[in-house]
């Protein structure tokens, strides 16, 4: 019989041990009635039992903790923003202190001066 992480979790929450998850609160106290009947079959208890049992268990449920990680949000976008405008500045200053000087084939005069040289040789019959 394959036993779930579910039930393990709640039969370690009737014997008071802790749940290794880092949010889960303090472990609230399980009714002896309610741990009898968590020992038998899951069928017989009804939603709010098992309800109690899984707050026994985890503490918060997943949507709870979403709810509460809006600050966690908030600090993702700060820090994703500060690493976007770290790496433009880091962008900027190699290109303006380790970047090579241009070569002197682009500047205007020596393509003019190829230009000519092209069509002085002769290179394009077309433009003659």
């Amino acid at each position: 019989m394959a036993v779930s992480r579910f039930s393990l979790a709640v039969a370690r929450a009737i014997r008071g041990e802790a749940v290794a998850h880092a949010s889960t609160p303090k472990v609230a106290s399980i009714p002896a009635e309610l741990a009898k009947k968590a020992a038998g079959p899951w069928g017989a208890l009804t939603v709010e039992e098992k309800k109690q049992l899984y707050r026994a268990a985890f503490g918060k449920s997943r949507l709870e903790i979403i709810k509460d990680s809006s600050k966690d949000k908030t600090q993702v976008f700060l820090g994703s923003l500060a690493g976007i405008a770290g790496g433009v500045v880091l962008y900027f200053a190699f290109s303006t202190f380790s970047a090579a000087p241009l070569p002197s084939t682009i500047t205007k005069e020596w393509k003019a001066a190829s230009e000519q040289k092209i069509k002085d040789l002769g290179m394009n019959p077309l433009t003659k």
